[in-house]
């Protein structure tokens, strides 16, 4: 967060709090909803105005276009020097290798599925937009999977300790352990591109096709991290609706500083040590306009490089967290020790110039069109859901 940015937030909440500490006459509901909206924008990170899927040729045509106006758009990617990367030496090569299953991909780089290993370069650089990119790549624990399938234990109690007399006979202490068991599930998007895109060659497409690859499905991660449900097709459960999250309910019509405190002693002591809020954009605005019952805002703006809070905990604003029948939830927990992102291998990709989709009827064929699907394999489980609590508002 830039120097610029935290003197204006200063400066808004400092406005916020001024009025909210006059007499109730001289500030209305509208100044308040006006000044706090502004610091939401402030805080909350620009969305692109990109609002089609990455599988929508109009919608990637579009982010092209855009593209191009980016500093970087037309500076060429360093060559591929991975003993993989470097038979093909850069993006187009490669796409142009797995139409015509090359036999180098053939003997180095064909997965179990038929699709086909992205080299080392370009996976990377997917790897670090998506860590920019995913709230829960930066909060979660980061835990890669070697097989398709795993368990390992988890603690559930501590060594026990006990006070004896030197003469008495010591008991035997052990903490107790479960399990975790991971399976990873396979997440895929499919990108249609023109033929004429992937011929340009003064554009950098390998950065590209990263950022589509790694928005798409850092937002998947997210959705899934924080909202997944089994019950409704999605391959995990998320925080809101695993088994053993602590559920809370507000104790009146509208959020109160209480409905706060208790979510956040809803969970051990252990875990709040490092917990952090995680919320959409309509709950933060809530949470903005409340105060402490000592007359203290529960949302305080950064300073001198420390980060915004609320009640005095970190927090992330995430517009994947959806509303359910018309109640926004906030999350609350220890992310980084008990939720776990765990991927299986590299990206692999699967490239097609005779797909077709009977939804829209669109043949990549009869279109002059390429189809690249992008497959990563992971899991993503909450291993000690006790660490985290939840609270539906409105």
């Amino acid at each position: 967060m830039t120097e610029t940015l935290i003197a204006e937030l200063q400066s808004l909440s400092a406005e916020l709090k001024k009025k909210m500490e006059a007499q109730q006459d001289f500030i209305t509901r509208a100044e308040v909803e006006k000044i706090t909206n502004a610091l939401v924008e402030k805080l909350t990170p620009q969305k692109s105005n990109f609002s089609l899927p990455v599988d929508s040729l109009e919608g990637i045509m579009e982010r092209f276009e855009n593209f191009k106006n980016k500093p970087y758009a037309y500076t060429k990617a360093e060559p591929w020097t991975s003993e993989y990367g470097k038979n093909f030496g850069d993006m187009a090569k490669f796409i142009l290798a797995v139409q015509k299953k090359d036999q180098t991909l053939m003997s180095e780089g064909t997965s179990a599925n038929g699709g086909y290993l992205v080299p080392t370069e370009f996976n990377n650089e997917v790897f670090k937009l998506m860590q920019n990119e995913s709230i829960g790549r930066r909060i979660a624990r980061l835990f890669p999977m070697s097989t398709w399938k795993r368990t390992f234990p988890k603690q559930l109690t501590n060594v026990s300790i006990s006070w004896v007399s030197e003469a008495s006979s010591k008991s035997v202490t052990k903490p107790t352990f479960g399990q975790v068991s991971q399976e990873a599930k396979v997440m895929a998007a499919v990108l249609m591109l023109t033929d004429e895109l992937l011929r340009d060659s003064a554009i950098n497409l390998q950065t590209f096709l990263a950022e589509l690859i790694a928005e798409a499905m850092a937002q998947e991660e997210d959705r899934v991290l924080f909202m997944g449900n089994t019950g409704a097709s999605d391959p995990f459960m998320g925080v809101r609706y695993a088994t053993g999250v602590v559920a809370n309910t507000m104790t009146g019509a509208t959020l109160i500083y209480d409905d706060l405190v208790n979510l956040e002693t809803s969970i051990s002591a252990g875990y709040r040590k490092n917990a952090i809020y995680v919320l959409p954009t309509n709950a933060l605005k809530v949470i903005m306009k409340l105060k402490d019952n000592t007359g203290r805002p529960l949302w305080n703006a950064p300073v001198q490089g420390a980060p915004a809070t609320i009640n005095g905990y970190r927090y992330e604003v995430s517009d994947m967290i959806t509303a359910i029948d018309s109640k926004y939830p906030i999350l609350f927990g220890d992310f980084g020790r008990n939720a776990l992102i765990s991927p299986r291998q590299g990206l692999q990709v699967k490239v097609s110039q005779d797909a077709y989709d009977p939804t829209s009827q669109v043949s990549a064929f009869m279109s002059d069109q390429t189809w690249l699907r992008f497959v990563q394999a992971e899991a993503i489980t909450i291993a000690m859901p006790a660490a985290f609590a939840y609270l539906d508002v409105k």
